[in-house]
């Protein structure tokens, strides 16, 4: 037999009756502090006790992060702290009992931003948490890794806490690391719950991670299903049809659209590309029929892209100038297009697709011929 799975902080029940909404009298008692008590009264009053040492070095922590001169307004790399998730129009959804924390990667517009989430339970870092180390000081306590595996978008009230300001360096860590998780990266560590360690992603840097998940009983992975389902909760509030973009169910590609794409606005939708395309369409692709697909040059990366229903002609020919790419086959069965961009924009080119407002998806195809000429 194995050694026996060590036990993580704080336990899991604690930290799933965290997430759920605050009842009413709890929301009222939170609106209406309890009054001060008096200089003269001591019925209420403790003997004094020595603090932890653990308490005072929190308690310094946060000091030190709100004397610090951090920027008022969002803004990349911020971790940004808020009680409630919001809707599109910036009203309160749900009220939680512990701050929604999240690391700002890029405004969407107005108050809504993609990143991810960031939590304090250290324990239960896996490979694909980037923990927060001496880099980043001064961070909030409530601030402790970042959960790569679970990106997201939120509105981010303008009446949000600042918990840090990640430098320009480990915000393209972040973003590195992020893009090795949906690239599939390869693992070369043994899984250790509650161990973490300094390890090298593919550029070559270095940070401090948990290691893999274990088999099924490994806690982190009842850990991590709350928390996707808090990402999942925090984007339905925004754009239901957006999640896709956000919320990878494999470390491969991000998730499909879950909901079935109707053949009238695949047909409305494949007009709108034809058009696009017109006699620019790439060599060996008829307009008449995108489905067939050509061969992709070695310089070139595919991305499969699945467009809004909504996503008129002028606004797909622009994020394909963005991106420097072209439509080479599609639409597939599930309304899916074929991107091909240059490699050395890849990278920019997923960014560009996950903030636009046309695309319900994206991903990375590790082929790169999507289809052969007949």
């Amino acid at each position: 037999m194995g050694a026996p799975m060590r036990s993580l902080w704080p336990p899991l029940e604690v930290i799933k009756s965290s997430l759920v909404s605050l009842t009413q009298v709890e929301l009222d008692e939170r609106a209406s502090p309890p009054a001060p008590v008096p200089d003269g009264d001591t019925s209420m009053r403790q003997d004094a006790v020595a603090m932890p040492a653990f308490m005072k070095d929190l308690i310094a922590r946060r000091v030190a992060t709100q004397t610090a001169a951090l920027p008022v307004a969002p803004m990349p790399g911020q971790i940004r702290a808020c009680d409630e998730i919001r809707n599109a129009a910036g009203v309160a959804t749900k009220h939680l009992r512990k701050p929604i924390t999240m690391l700002l990667d890029q405004q969407i517009d107005g108050n809504t931003w993609t990143g991810w989430l960031v939590t304090s339970e250290t324990d239960y870092a896996a490979y694909w948490d980037m923990l927060l180390d001496d880099r980043d000081q001064p961070f909030d306590p409530l601030a402790g890794m970042i959960q790569i595996w679970n990106p997201t978008r939120c509105v981010i009230p303008t009446d949000s806490h600042a918990l840090g300001q990640l430098s320009n360096e480990r915000l393209e860590m972040a973003r590195q690391m992020a893009l090795d998780f949906k690239a599939n990266a390869k693992v070369e560590d043994d899984p250790r719950p509650g161990f973490v360690a300094m390890r090298s992603i593919s550029t070559g840097m270095t940070v401090l991670t948990g290691t893999p998940l274990g088999s099924s009983n490994d806690p982190r992975r009842a850990y991590q299903q709350l928390y996707q389902a808090l990402a999942r909760e925090m984007s339905d509030a925004i754009a239901p049809s957006n999640v896709a973009v956000l919320a990878p169910r494999k470390q491969s590609a991000w998730l499909k659209p879950a909901f079935a794409i109707a053949a009238t606005i695949l047909v409305v939708q494949g007009i709108v590309i034809q058009q696009l395309l017109g006699p620019r369409a790439p060599a060996g692709i008829e307009t008449g029929d995108l489905t067939r697909g050509v061969p992709v040059q070695q310089d070139k990366v595919v991305i499969e892209v699945f467009f809004k229903p909504t996503a008129q002609e002028k606004e797909i020919r622009k994020l394909l100038t963005q991106v420097r790419g072209k439509i080479v086959s599609g639409p597939g069965e599930y309304g899916d297009y074929q991107v091909a961009v240059p490699k050395a924009d890849v990278e920019s080119a997923m960014r560009a697709m996950s903030a636009s407002g046309i695309v319900d998806s994206a991903s990375v195809l590790k082929e790169s011929v999507s289809g052969k000429q007949n």
